[in-house]
């Protein structure tokens, strides 16, 4: 299977959609370290955008590229988009 999305450091906890991806696909994610793990969707996700690897719990860090970049409005499923409809932005909250 090739890999749609791309978890771009170990302990980022979304990883970055490579291609429009629709609900219900099994997609495979790979990791910068050589990592893959598949992936069932609960959403549809855009092209370039993030969706979630495991839980995440409301007021979590939502983490990419290894550094915080915003936190959950309420708890995300794996497999959900993350966008601003669950995710505050940490640049919003000053």
């Amino acid at each position: 299977m090739e890999r749609q999305a791309i978890q771009i450091h170990r302990s980022d906890n979304v990883a970055t959609a490579i291609f429009p991806l629709t609900k219900g696909d099994v997609i495979a994610v790979s990791g910068q370290d050589g990592s893959k793990v598949e992936i069932i969707l609960k959403t549809n996700v855009p092209l370039y955008h993030k969706l979630s690897l495991r839980p995440i719990e409301t007021g979590q860090a939502i983490l990419k590229y290894g550094h915080p970049i915003g936190l959950a409005k309420r708890d995300i499923l794996p497999g959900v988009h993350v966008h601003v409809s669950n995710m505050e932005n940490l640049d919003r909250r000053k």
